[in-house]
């Protein structure tokens, strides 16, 4: 959350901080999915960072056994009160879309992450205490948790650490918890990137493809550094890059290989654009088999496009065997996701009594929260439902607004 509460004496004091003041710690970057055996020996062997960063590791895998594996480790680590593990369990529970969803729990486990020094803790801790959510607020703690957050994040980032200077970067450039600043944000991130972070170098190259000065070959040669470090989140913005020829000769082969890398690491955008090549022949044979096995993973882990992606396959019989009902099982799931194509084919499976029985009211129902959504599908289908009288009376000047609107594009 962007707070503005930060008065002029809070960043004065940041910029002209003690030195001596203790800097606390951010964590460390969290590296590839392919070390994850080398944490897991020296985990296995005490090592509470490890323990960490397998823990981290793990759950990017996203299986049940890995992620029961997952929180052995981050339990391990916290109980050991290494902060950054105490984050992460933290973050679990303030999600309010995990199953683990704990506030109270959530804010005790952050506030021993802040005790312990995580300075991200303290950041984030501080905005409960603004809000008042879990207890009252409390401006003046929360002030203070920011402040000394902010504080240790600038001495932290001045003494060299890289991690801290790509987080002290984002902050300037979200504007988030600092005033917004491009200037010193890149400056921050620069320095993160010069000191060889892949964190740094990825965020400091896609920096370079904001704004309208766009810089394409800077953008290609620091993606490219981070890529080397088998950073994942790399693997998809290079693969980008090399679809379009932007910085670098196109060659979609090339883009489509490293999409499939970071697939394999667990990069979700990547899984999406393997899925989406297999099943388009972007850079690749059209595999309807493959684009519905890595979909599926995707949609397995929650992510709606992914979902309503599923819903058609079995719909249509595409590297699956052709099954009504799962597919509109797929689109519900979508559709209660907010995916609004999804929503629309909700609406076509009730309306054509594909996968549920026919109802025309539910099938209007599903049209006009597509249609709300801002889905041209759902402002056409809504149309006919007006124009025909179907599921609901017919009415031709609601049926012209919505045609109306699926025209203007």
């Amino acid at each position: 959350m962007k707070y503005f509460l930060i008065c002029c004496w809070t960043f004065l004091c940041l910029v002209s901080c003690d030195n001596n003041h203790r800097v606390g710690t951010v964590g460390p970057d969290i590296p590839s999915i392919d070390s994850l055996q080398v944490y897991l020996d020296k985990a296995n062997n005490g090592d509470i960072e490890a323990k960490f960063i397998s823990g981290i590791l793990l759950q990017s895998k996203q299986s049940k056994l890995d992620s029961i594996k997952a929180s052995e480790y981050l339990n391990s680590a916290a109980e050991s009160g290494y902060a950054p593990a105490e984050r992460a369990i933290a973050s679990e529970l303030l999600d309010s879309t995990s199953r683990n969803y704990n506030l109270n729990k959530g804010i005790e486990m952050l506030s021993k992450s802040a005790e312990h020094g995580h300075l991200m803790a303290k950041m984030e801790l501080s905005n409960y205490y603004f809000e008042g959510k879990g207890g009252n607020v409390d401006n003046e703690k929360a002030l203070k948790l920011l402040n000394e957050g902010l504080i240790g994040l600038l001495n932290l980032a001045k003494e060299g650490n890289s991690k801290a200077q790509w987080i002290l970067g984002q902050m300037f450039i979200s504007g988030n918890y600092l005033p917004q600043n491009n200037e010193q944000g890149n400056l921050w991130l620069k320095k993160s990137a010069d000191a060889n972070n892949a964190y740094g170098q990825l965020l400091y190259g896609s920096s370079f493809m904001n704004g309208e000065a766009k810089d394409y070959p800077s953008a290609f040669y620091w993606i490219n550094e981070a890529n080397k470090k088998k950073l994942p989140k790399s693997y998809a913005i290079l693969a980008a890059l090399y679809s379009n020829g932007f910085g670098t000769s196109q060659d979609i082969k090339k883009a489509f290989e490293l999409n499939l890398e970071g697939a394999k690491l667990g990069d979700y955008t990547a899984m999406f654009n393997v899925a989406y090549c297999f099943d388009s022949g972007q850079g690749v044979e059209v595999n309807e088999s493959e684009a519905f096995k890595w979909y599926k993973k995707l949609a397995d882990a929650g992510d709606i496009s992914a979902q309503n992606n599923i819903g058609a396959m079995y719909q249509y019989g595409k590297g699956v065997v052709k099954d009504s009902s799962e597919a509109f099982k797929w689109y519900m799931k979508a559709a209660k996701g907010g995916n609004s194509l999804a929503e629309c084919n909700v609406g076509r499976c009730y309306a054509n009594g594909e996968g549920v029985e026919k109802d025309l009211t539910e099938a209007v129902k599903w049209f006009t929260k597509s249609a709300e959504h801002g889905n041209p599908q759902g402002y056409s289908a809504l149309a006919d439902c007006y124009a025909f009288g179907l599921g609901v009376p017919k009415d031709l000047s609601k049926a012209a607004y919505w045609r109306d609107k699926a025209n203007v594009r």
